[in-house]
């Protein structure tokens, strides 16, 4: 694809970061929760992190709901993905995902990433609800009605607005017709170009998570690496190797807003150029 600037693609880079956080925060979560450090006793079957203490992970202690049903949702909602699988298609209200699709994807313990046109969102993580406490155990039968899911929206564009969230419906490409009728859809839009700020958008079978903000009080699950310059290097480089190029006299359109972006600085002495 050609780019108009040296700047990479930034939006790409902001789909990459986040799922790098998840993938640090699954394997953060699953070191943390085995028993016995020395030994994985968990059946594979079982290697399941729970949802809430997944999200509180990576942004922190959430608040308790306006209705309770989400609350249970979150503490009873499993996540097991390994991995991630792009799609080749896309899913929208004539060709939805249904709950048979989200029983393959957790089967697999694949997150899901869409393809470029996805609408709606661009990471679908598979859930098992579960009423059980603690862990789901081999003694409870799998029930495809229990399958859930968690989609996830990144945008680096400090001009989306909650307002401009608040349009889209991630239901609209979704068919969970094995749910329960008023099973809760819940929905996660991050945007890395916005001041520090966390609202809940919630209705009677809906909560969507709005996080905005770029640094460790965002994501505090940065701040468990010892050192700052591997905090800085997750930070600075969106989850993949970028490079912001600087011609010699006229530095390329839009470098200099990915930059301070990406380092939370204006200065020109941090500028690199490879």
């Amino acid at each position: 694809m050609k780019q108009n600037s040296a700047c990479l693609t930034i939006g790409e880079d902001g789909e990459d970061f986040i799922r790098l956080l998840f993938t640090m925060a699954m394997d953060f979560e699953a070191h943390n929760s085995l028993e016995d450090k020395s030994s994985i006793r968990i059946p594979k079957i079982l290697a399941m992190i729970n949802l809430r203490k997944l999200l509180e992970t990576i942004l922190g202690p959430l608040e308790r709901a306006r209705y309770f049903e989400h609350d249970i949702m979150i503490d009873h909602s499993w996540v097991n993905f390994t991995h991630y699988l792009r799609l080749d298609k896309q899913y929208n209200e004539e060709t939805p995902c249904t709950t048979q699709d989200l029983v393959y994807f957790w089967t697999r313990q694949v997150a899901v990433i869409g393809v470029v046109n996805q609408e709606a969102w661009d990471i679908l993580i598979p859930l098992y609800f579960s009423r059980a406490r603690g862990r789901p155990s081999l003694d409870e039968k799998f029930e495809h009605r229990n399958m859930r899911f968690l989609v996830v929206q990144v945008k680096v564009d400090p001009k989306e607005t909650i307002t401009q969230v608040l349009r889209v419906d991630c239901r609209r490409a979704m068919r969970n017709d094995r749910a329960p009728e008023n099973a809760v859809s819940l929905s996660l839009f991050i945007n890395l170009a916005r001041k520090l700020e966390t609202e809940y958008i919630e209705d009677k079978e809906n909560l969507l998570i709005y996080a905005s903000g770029y640094n460790e009080q965002r994501f505090p699950l940065i701040g468990n690496f010892p050192t700052l310059h591997t905090r800085n290097t997750i930070l600075g480089l969106i989850g993949r190797s970028a490079t912001v190029r600087r011609a010699a006299n006229n530095p390329p359109r839009g470098s200099r807003e990915e930059w301070k972006l990406r380092y939370q600085t204006d200065s020109a002495a941090l500028w690199v150029t490879r």
